[in-house]
């Protein structure tokens, strides 16, 4: 023999059945009407109300301001980051002829960090003081392997070697600007070296910080 079928109990049923005279027909009637006819009035507006927000949400984004200092970064590349300091130490070799009693014209080659194997072409005055010491003073063009230039002046001081083979110099170059990257360089380096007599051959380091153009990536 079948089991009858329990009903759940109605949820409704706390409510009562407190029942309202309608004014017209299809006004609400009970407090079960109000909750169906809400839920049913919620399900077809529920589209509806989803799409308002989305828009409203879609144009929140579109209108949200960016921040002025994201813009100004955004704007900043490398070319126009500012100067970079960078180490300035080096050799060069070469010779030293004079061209007059205190002229030095001086040509060789130097290896210079960040630049590479570079050219060097100098004029150098060599001045003699009482105190058996000389003065020097220098105009230096050192020429890249790409083209760029640096521009270099100098000074210092030279004594004979106690052999008299040769003198030993020693100063302070100066960066005074160039091309390209090389325009607006500075900075300065300790400036030591030797030559020797029997064939003027000559060489010297430097020690020191050079600044120049940013866009260098090296």
């Amino acid at each position: 023999m079948a089991r009858a079928r329990s009903v759940p109990p109605d949820p409704f049923a706390s409510w009562g059945e407190r029942t309202i005279q309608p004014a017209n027909p299809g006004e609400i009637t009970s407090t079960k009407d109000i909750m169906y006819r809400s839920t049913e009035d919620i399900m077809h507006r529920a589209p509806s109300i989803l799409l308002a927000g989305l828009f409203l949400s879609g144009c929140a984004q579109l209108e949200t301001p960016v921040a002025p200092e994201q813009n100004a970064l955004a704007n900043i590349t490398p070319a126009t980051a500012g100067p970079v300091s960078r180490p300035w130490v080096s050799r060069c070799d070469g010779i030293a002829v004079f061209t007059d009693p205190t002229t030095l014209r001086i040509t060789g080659t130097c290896n210079i960090t960040h630049l590479g194997r570079t050219t060097v072409d100098a004029t150098e005055t060599v001045i003699p003081r009482p105190d058996g010491l000389f003065d020097l003073n220098s105009v230096n063009t050192y020429t890249a392997a790409n083209g760029d230039i640096l521009y270099t002046t100098s000074a210092g001081l030279a004594t004979l070697k106690p052999d008299f083979s040769g003198v030993t110099f020693s100063g302070v170059e100066t960066a005074v600007g160039g091309t390209g990257r090389f325009s607006n360089a500075s900075g300065s380096a300790t400036r030591i070296g030797s030559t020797r007599f029997s064939d003027n051959v000559g060489s010297y380091e430097h020690v020191g910080t050079l600044t120049y153009a940013a866009s260098d990536g090296h």
